[in-house]
């Protein structure tokens, strides 16, 4: 009974581990939206002291973009209050066009990201329909916006949504593009309603700029820091650069709780499989040490080597039978615990089924060696000790 409950812990928690292991998996395979390889990213806050008038803070983030596309290796360069992998952005309600009669109320919600011209380009994000921000949507010129693909799906399935219109505030604004999903919560978080808004006609105080690198940019696109804090100075030498990271980095860390999950699990999954084991070893020697002479005698009458293997096999299955499968009821019934350890479905049957077989497949290794032991009792030596 020590033995079966043993092995049903055991099930339990490597049933979790894979689960853990299965979805981070998964979480590296996920479409983010954004690509982090090749990609540098600083943040640059404007002193308020200098920079109180909304025109001439877009007057230095202008220069400060021209500036950083002539950098040797740039193709691409962008600037954002918020960036992708780092849960940091603004939320707010708005109004839609085709909004059903009386749900002003209940008005949907939105992430607001506040952009410069480019910014889709230097995340290798593709604009899906429509086209992006340019120096002539200014604040005199009408207002426009940019929406992302699962927004404009879930309000107008099966229309073209260019020239639609969504309210922000007091203003309507009209769509000019429709950019694919970025999750910018990092891969553990889908996506939800986008609108991106050009900074010429929503100012901001403090950008984060990402420099996207050629392909054939030999070196790290860390490397482009030193100049492009030059590139800074260049326009103004009090403007302090800061946070200077890549995509990658930002990337890694936006998993970095799953990562420690997974890993946590993966260690408790290898101790389940060394305990039961050990158990299982233990249950197994003892009993070849205790049936010797019974082993002599079936051997000296005239029983084959091959039908003990089976005898003691048939013992061990039950005992790894009985396990499993009160450990896999065990794993469905903790569906909660696996949930909140990874944040998904903890009724993988992938995973249950695979740690059925690897726990079996362990344990049954584990009862070899006094098999074998048993396998090669003389008779005569068995009843001579006896």
């Amino acid at each position: 009974m020590l033995v079966i409950a043993e092995i049903a812990l055991s099930m339990l928690l490597v049933a979790g581990a894979l689960n853990v292991a299965i979805y981070f998996i998964g979480l590296l395979r996920v479409d983010s939206g954004a690509n982090p390889a090749n990609a540098m990213a600083m943040c640059v806050e404007l002193s308020p002291g200098h920079y109180a008038k909304a025109d001439d803070q877009r007057r230095f983030y202008h220069q400060l973009r021209d500036r950083l596309s002539a950098l040797p290796g740039v193709v691409a360069v962008g600037g954002s209050v918020d960036l992708p992998f780092t849960a940091d952005h603004a939320t707010g309600d708005f109004q839609y066009e085709g909004q059903p009669n009386g749900t002003a109320d209940r008005n949907p919600f939105a992430e607001k990201h506040y952009i410069t011209p480019g910014f889709f380009a230097a995340l290798d994000t593709p604009l899906q329909q429509g086209r992006d921000f340019t120096n002539q949507d200014t604040a005199g010129s009408q207002t426009v916006v940019i929406l992302n693909r699962g927004m404009v799906r879930k309000l107008w399935p099966g229309q073209n949504p260019i020239g639609k219109h969504v309210k922000l505030g007091n203003d309507w604004a009209t769509v000019i593009g429709v950019v694919a999903d970025i999750r910018f919560s990092g891969p553990a978080q889908p996506p939800g309603f986008q609108i991106y808004q050009s900074i010429d006609q929503a100012p901001a105080d403090g950008l984060a700029f990402v420099l996207r690198t050629s392909p054939y940019f030999s070196g790290d696109p860390l490397a482009l820091a030193e100049p492009a804090r030059r590139a800074v100075a260049s326009i103004d030498p009090q403007q302090a650069v800061g946070d200077i990271t890549s995509l990658a980095i930002l990337s890694d860390e936006s998993i970095a709780g799953q990562r420690t999950s997974a890993l946590v699990t993966a260690i408790l999954g290898c101790l389940a499989l060394l305990l039961p084991s050990i158990g299982v070893y233990g249950v197994m020697a003892y009993s070849v040490s205790r049936r010797e002479r019974e082993f002599g005698i079936r051997i000296a009458l005239g029983s084959d080597r091959g039908r003990i293997l089976r005898l003691l096999f048939s013992s061990v299955s039950r005992l790894v039978l009985a396990g499993v499968l009160l450990g896999a009821v065990f794993a469905i019934a903790a569906r909660v615990w696996i949930e909140s350890l990874l944040g998904g479905d903890g009724n993988n049957t992938a995973a249950l089924l695979l740690a059925g077989a690897l726990l079996s497949t362990v344990v049954m290794m584990a009862a070899l060696i006094p098999v074998r032991r048993a396998m090669n009792v003389e008779p005569m030596v068995a009843l001579r000790n006896e």
